[in-house]
C-alpha cells in the first residue's frame, strides 16, 4: 500500500492538471543528470493507450494516477478497496468524480451492455417466451421475469419494475450514469417502435 508520505514526496494534487497531478520536485536526466527533464509544477503522468488511464513513473516504478489522487488527498485505499471513476470517464481525474469503493460496487458502475432489447438489465429471452430484469442489489442478485403469455405488454411490465428499483439501485452502488444509461436505451426502444 502507498503512502501520502511517500507520495508528498514527489507529486501533487491539482484538478487543473489533464492528469490531476504535478510535480513538487525538478528531475534530471542523463548520464551526468546533466539534463533536466521535468520541473516542479509541470504535469506529471501520461496517458496509457493500451489501458486508457493516465500513469505516472515515480522511482522506476508505473502507477495509475487515479489510484494516487485519493491517497494524496488523505483517503487511504484498504485492500479489496478500488478507486472508481463515477463518471466513467477514465480519464477525468478530478476529486469529486473519483470514490474508493468494493469491487462490487466497481463492477455496478460499469455500462452494462446493451441487451438484446436495447435497454441495460432486460434481456428477450425468445425460447422461453420472455422478459427478464437482472440487477444486484445490497450483494443479492435480483431477477425478475415476465412471461409474454400472462403480461398483455411484457416488456411494459420489465421497464416498469426495473424504474421501480432505482432508488435502491442507487443506495447499492449504481450510478446516475447508469440509470440515465437505462432511460436513453427505454427512450430509443420505444421511439423505435412507434
Amino acid at each position: 500500500m502507498i503512502s501520502k508520505d511517500y507520495l508528498d514526496r514527489f507529486i501533487y494534487y491539482d484538478s487543473t492538471s489533464r492528469t490531476g497531478i504535478r510535480w513538487k520536485i525538478d528531475i534530471w536526466v542523463g548520464k551526468n543528470r546533466n539534463r533536466k527533464a521535468i520541473s516542479i509544477g509541470d504535469e506529471a503522468g501520461c496517458y496509457n493507450k493500451v489501458t486508457g488511464y493516465y500513469q505516472v513513473r515515480i522511482e522506476r516504478r508505473t502507477y495509475r494516477i487515479h489510484r494516487l489522487i485519493p491517497v494524496l488527498l488523505g483517503n487511504q485505499v484498504e485492500d479489496g478497496k478500488v478507486v472508481d471513476h463515477k463518471s466513467g470517464n477514465k480519464t477525468e481525474n478530478v476529486s469529486e468524480n473519483l470514490r474508493v469503493v468494493d469491487l462490487e460496487t466497481n463492477a455496478k458502475n460499469r455500462i452494462s451492455k446493451k441487451s438484446n432489447v436495447g435497454i441495460p438489465y432486460i434481456h428477450h429471452n425468445e425460447k422461453l417466451n420472455r422478459y427478464q430484469v437482472a440487477l444486484v442489489l445490497s450483494g443479492k442478485r435480483y431477477t425478475k421475469t415476465f412471461p409474454i403469455l400472462q403480461h398483455e405488454n411484457a416488456l411494459l411490465s420489465a421497464v416498469e419494475y426495473l424504474l421501480s428499483k432505482e432508488e435502491e439501485m442507487l443506495k447499492s452502488g449504481y450510478t446516475e450514469r447508469q440509470l440515465n444509461n437505462i432511460k436513453k436505451g427505454i427512450d430509443d426502444s420505444f421511439s423505435k417502435s412507434n
